[in-house]
């Protein structure tokens, strides 16, 4: 997997095995389960069960990505009219699956 080979194996697999990435982890690793076993349906609903656990497995890096994506020559225009818009949607969906026990972190502003 990419992520493997990006950051390692030690690294992957603490990312992965996080008490917050559970979830995603699971989502993910059960969708690459149903697309290996290949069976027709099960193809469509683990393709749609690995988008849900990369929404939550990365969804915490989701301003960084938009602060990014200003920077984009025709998206960027966009968003930043939209920003304030934008600036509430992205706090809603991180903070979403965060809980009271998670560790502070930097926010970024849109």
């Amino acid at each position: 997997m990419g992520v493997v080979a990006l950051v390692g194996v030690k690294n992957a697999a603490t990312f992965f095995g996080r008490e917050s990435k559970l979830k995603g982890s699971a989502f993910f690793f059960a969708g690459l389960l149903m697309i290996i076993i290949g069976w027709p349906f099960f193809t469509f609903l683990g393709f749609v069960s690995q988008l849900a656990g990369i929404f939550f497995l990365f969804r915490s890096f989701l301003g960084t990505i938009l602060i990014y994506a200003q920077g984009l020559p025709v998206v960027g225009g966009f968003l930043r009219s939209q920003s304030d818009a934008i600036n509430r949607a992205v706090k809603i969906i991180e903070s979403s699956g965060s809980s009271s026990g998670d560790k502070k972190r930097a926010k970024f502003e849109v």
